[in-house]
């Protein structure tokens, strides 16, 4: 064995020792109806910072847990909701909150139960599709909120966008960002589940180490300017290896994916940001399950894509063809804008220099054209 070999066994087996040991120590709490969780400690977010807005931690409960929010602008203006992905939180927004708390709107970003500052229950099983957008109803009913503007990437799409479907007069418009409403049929495997979610995997490896560019800097372009990938990309495989990594991986952490996945490298502050919620494994139940849960998916989108279909409020897509996955691809997002009535006459448009996580790349851009998407639809 070389002394490279040596050093990364020896590196793997602290942060093995030091998550277990963490682990043995943490306090598991228990809701009325038996869920168990944890709870981030404060301390582990003394660092994190929302710069443009007065952050104070907001939270209200939903299933026995605490579900933390962010929130910016006038406790009257209209309410705009953003809802982050896997393996992100509500910090992803913190670029678009400052511009649309100036513009007079009351911007609101979600933390999911499991993620950010929100509780985090400890079992892989209590994170349900269904459950999880009944969640966000929840949430919006508790809050009192009315015409909500919608806003939301990756799982926070797969999974608003079912909300929306479903509760459409709860919503007043939709920005959709990099993400979809994932319509399966009943009955259809997508994806092999992966066995031993709980085993660790030390040879598992991200995707997104392969890339024709350095992980840490500046993005190359996957697409040219017709959108049409100049990489070659087996979208299947890279998702199968996603859910073994997150699942299994002792090495698996927010801010890599984030900064994997996007078009310009991360500070060392967000780095930080992105892992504070996730202290150890234990933590780390939804980040590590959001891939499997495609799996629950078939059959259960019908009704709430007939919603969409039936949705004639203002709709836009707003999205980076850089990501390189299919989220990434104009025939992704043409169906939503030739079928949904609201999307017709929209100004749909891309986001350059950006990646999966636009929101990280080119957050003040995004937050401007939300804004103008707002005041050019109001609300009659």
């Amino acid at each position: 064995m070389d002394n490279m070999s040596i050093q990364n066994n020896f590196v793997l087996g602290f942060q093995t020792l030091t998550i277990l040991t963490m682990e043995n120590t943490l306090k598991v709490h228990r809701t009325s109806n038996g869920v168990e969780f944890v709870r981030t400690p404060d301390s582990c977010f003394e660092n994190v910072r929302f710069p443009g807005i007065d952050y104070r931690p907001k939270y209200i409960e939903i299933d026995g847990l605490r579900v933390h929010y962010v929130e910016a602008g006038p406790v009257d203006g209209q309410p705009i909701l953003m809802l982050h992905g896997e393996p992100t939180w509500s910090y992803l927004y913190r670029k678009m909150l400052p511009i649309m708390a100036a513009a007079g709107y009351r911007a609101i970003a979600m933390d999911f139960i499991g993620a950010g500052r929100s509780d985090k229950p400890i079992h892989l099983e209590y994170f349900d599709y269904i459950k999880m957008s009944n969640q966000i109803k929840e949430f919006i009913d508790k809050l009192q909120l009315e015409n909500v503007t919608f806003v939301g990437q990756d799982w926070g799409a797969y999974i608003g966008l079912r909300t929306v479907g479903m509760h459409p007069n709860s919503f007043g418009r939709v920005v959709l960002m990099n993400g979809q409403l994932p319509v399966l049929p009943e009955g259809m495997i997508p994806y092999k589940q992966v066995d031993n979610p709980d085993e660790l995997d030390a040879d598992l490896k991200p995707f997104y180490i392969n890339w024709p560019h350095d992980m840490y800097g500046n993005q190359v372009p996957f697409r040219d300017e017709n959108g049409k990938l100049i990489i070659d990309v087996d979208f299947d495989k890279i998702f199968v290896g996603w859910m073994a990594y997150t699942l299994k991986s002792p090495t698996f952490k927010p801010h890599n994916t984030v900064d994997g996945m996007t078009w310009f490298p991360l500070s060392e502050a967000d780095k930080q940001a992105y892992d504070a919620p996730f202290p150890s494994r234990k933590y780390m139940a939804l980040p590590r399950y959001w891939p499997s849960m495609m799996l629950q998916v078939p059959g259960l989108n019908k009704d709430a894509w007939e919603g969409l279909l039936q949705f004639k409020k203002p709709f836009i897509v707003i999205y980076a063809p850089n990501d390189p996955g299919i989220l990434g691809s104009v025939e992704t997002y043409q169906k939503y804008i030739d079928q949904i009535p609201g999307a017709k006459n929209q100004a749909h448009s891309t986001v350059s220099q950006a990646s999966h996580f636009l929101q990280e790349d080119q957050g003040e851009e995004i937050g401007r054209r939300v804004v103008e998407f707002i005041r050019k639809n109001p609300i009659n």
